[in-house]
């Protein structure tokens, strides 16, 4: 027993016209979704990955430091590359034997600058110690330490001219690794 009838060629034409059309919409409304549906996070160090930094010697608020590195808002070679925005912690975590970290964190004009850390090989940051920066094209975010902290990266042994220090960034699970070479300049 046959059901309905036969289709005429324009019918038939027609029926493969509308099913090649919605093959190819479905496919680029395929490419334009997937990447915003299925976004990969990134979580990165972009800076410092074995620049040479400048050692110098320092005093904030009276504690004095010989050859040592500072990561601040006004020379910040620490620059994060993240995708995303969520309020947590970033904790930096020194992984070269005889370095330590101090942060630093400005009080207001009555306090001044506050030691919050002494000499740590941890250190953790709030999500509002950065400021955040969009680039253009890809809309990925980049993070830069504010005008209020100060990370002070130091040894308490002679430090050698060239010697890597090695960290690493941890971010809502996330982690990465940081280096940098401590150059004493001419010496």
């Amino acid at each position: 027993m046959r059901l309905g009838r036969k289709l005429s060629y324009e019918e038939r034409s027609s029926i493969k016209i509308v099913l090649v059309f919605s093959v190819v919409f479905l496919g680029i409304l395929g490419a334009i979704l997937y990447p915003l549906l299925h976004k990969e996070v990134v979580f990165e160090v972009s800076v410092p990955k074995g620049q040479p930094l400048m050692a110098s010697n320092m005093s904030i608020d009276g504690v004095s430091y010989k050859n040592a590195i500072a990561f601040g808002a006004f020379y910040n070679p620490f620059i994060l590359h993240c995708s995303e925005m969520t309020p947590a912690n970033v904790t930096i975590r020194l992984t070269t034997p005889g370095w330590c970290v101090d942060l630093w964190v400005w009080g207001g004009i009555e306090r001044g600058w506050i030691l919050k850390v002494n000499c740590s090989d941890t250190v953790s940051l709030d999500y509002y110690s950065f400021y955040q920066r969009g680039a253009r094209e890809s809309g990925e975010l980049y993070w830069y330490l504010t005008e209020g902290n100060v990370l002070v990266f130091h040894k308490r042994t002679e430090v050698n001219n060239y010697e890597m220090v090695n960290f690493t960034v941890s971010y809502l699970g996330r982690k990465d690794v940081g280096y940098f070479l401590v150059s004493l300049g001419k010496g």
